[in-house]
């Protein structure tokens, strides 16, 4: 018959959650498994994004469950990014009306490239 193997004390302490000796709990509260259905590219999309920003995927979907990690829809950016733009070409048209603007004819001349 087999010799029956001991069982080393620090393995069991190991599986207790904030107890293993080489790992400190980063929440106050222990994580739990949750379940989630992804298409197989929503998670890959999701991996992904999680090793960009540096995270493994579990603790990024609990910094976004945290109010820590903000998602933005990809049109609120292009909206956003659309109005720094706008902004952006009010800013140049006001300083060319305080500065003046040349003619593109002069402006090519000035820099000795034929028009």
């Amino acid at each position: 018959m087999p010799k029956k193997r001991s069982i080393n004390p620090n393995s069991l302490k190991n599986l207790i959650p904030g107890q293993s000796p080489g790992r400190t709990p980063m929440h106050d509260t222990p994580k739990k498994r949750h379940g989630v259905a992804l298409s197989d590219e929503g998670w890959a999309g999701v991996q992904e994004t999680a090793k960009d920003l540096g995270y493994s995927t579990s603790e990024m979907l609990d910094q976004i469950g945290r109010g820590n990690l903000a998602v933005v829809e990809v049109r609120a950016l292009e909206v956003f990014q659309d109005a720094l733009d706008l902004a952006e070409a009010h800013a140049a048209i006001a300083e060319a009306q305080e500065k003046g603007v040349k003619p593109l004819e002069q402006v090519l001349t000035e820099m000795a490239i034929a028009a």
